[in-house]
């Protein structure tokens, strides 16, 4: 059953994928390890095989391609319960659906529609939302098209346009959401769109979108949350990745409340997060450090080493190693400017973790 809540708005677009900072994870071709299937996903989502789901709909055959009911029935096929079948909307809607530049960039925002989404296999975040409600309505999956706009922080600056579309699902009984645009993929700043398949816009936490998604319908705020438009905007940038690294959003709320925050710390794309291999326990949630403060840091990740780098002199400013499988260790820092964190990987360094001095 699809609840509809009348024409989108021609202006609704992916604001969030301006940049490809804004959105992580594997790429299409890799989406995750055989590990994160049999534990993360399995344990949150017990007796539905989403390792299976994915390679089917990777391998579909080309005439599950061919028309919307040719989709439908290959994926009434390979889902055995109703998460397989929402996770199989999910993944064909953002492995085969490009997000269109050239709409976004020349103006022409008229509303996108589910069959043109489909045929094209390009759109823009209303065509992605309606694309998604469709097939999950031909499953018998009730569901609803949310409007509403991401956070200010997220607006593209060649558009300059908030306007989002994105969904919610009811399934085994309770609503959830999802956003299937930033699922798919990242625009870089010369704005060219890339495949980059996004696990976490898959069932989102409400109390964790409400910090870059509002709904205009108060009610899909979920979570039992009252969230105002004016705390919405007055929010800092907030990192989704933050989450990923199993930072609850309370834990944000908390340092937003105690201290002004204009961004919450920052990460590289890394292969941590294709299997959320980051945990932080303790650190600084703002971006912005002060010169000469101590900072504690306490994270556990799989490496051997961790180096903090001065990005302006190249110097290094410690080395870590971990202690009974975690890193724990202060630092202060004496100049201003940006500093990165990296962590060994055989014999090279990867950098995940940004913050600035002021």
């Amino acid at each position: 059953m699809i609840r509809r809540i009348g024409k989108l708005p021609a202006y609704f677009i992916a604001v969030g994928l301006a940049s490809s900072a804004l959105v992580s994870c594997a790429s299409s071709a890799g989406l995750h390890s055989k590990d994160y299937y049999e534990t993360a996903l399995v344990s949150k989502y017990p007796g539905s095989d989403f390792r299976r789901i994915d390679e089917a709909i990777r391998n579909a055959p080309k005439i599950a391609g061919i028309s919307k009911a040719d989709l439908v029935k290959y994926i009434k096929t390979v889902s055995r319960n109703e998460w397989e079948s929402v996770r199989a909307c999910y993944s064909w809607v953002c492995l085969n659906i490009a997000y269109d530049t050239g709409r976004l960039y020349s103006g022409f925002l008229k509303d996108d529609r589910k069959d043109v989404t489909f045929y094209d296999r390009k759109g823009l975040c209303s065509g992605y939302a309606s694309l998604f409600s469709d097939l999950l309505g031909a499953l018998g999956i009730e569901n609803e098209i949310v409007i509403g706009e991401t956070h200010p922080s997220r607006m593209n600056a060649r558009s300059a346009i908030s306007g989002h579309a994105w969904n919610a699902a009811k399934v085994d009984g309770n609503w959830r959401l999802f956003d299937t645009t930033w699922g798919a993929g990242a625009i870089s700043p010369a704005g060219i769109f890339s495949f980059r398949f996004n696990e976490y816009y898959f069932d989102v936490p409400p109390e964790e979108l409400i910090f870059t998604h509002y709904p205009n319908d108060s009610r899909w705020q979920l979570a039992g949350q009252s969230v105002s438009k004016e705390e919405f905007t007055d929010f800092p940038y907030v990192d989704a990745k933050l989450f990923g690294a199993g930072v609850p959003a309370s834990v944000l709320r908390e340092a937003i409340s105690s201290a002004p925050i204009k961004s919450s710390v920052l990460f590289y794309e890394s292969p941590l997060w294709a299997d959320s291999r980051l945990r932080l326990f303790d650190f600084p949630v703002s971006r912005d450090l002060i010169a000469e403060r101590e900072y504690r840091f306490s994270l556990a990740l799989p490496s051997d080493k961790i180096m903090v780098k001065d990005d302006d002199t190249g110097a290094i400013l410690g080395t870590f190693g971990p202690q009974n499988g975690r890193f724990d260790f202060s630092l202060s820092f004496r100049d201003s400017g940006p500093v990165t964190f990296y962590y060994r990987s055989n014999d090279h360094y990867v950098g995940f973790i940004r913050y600035r001095v002021e």
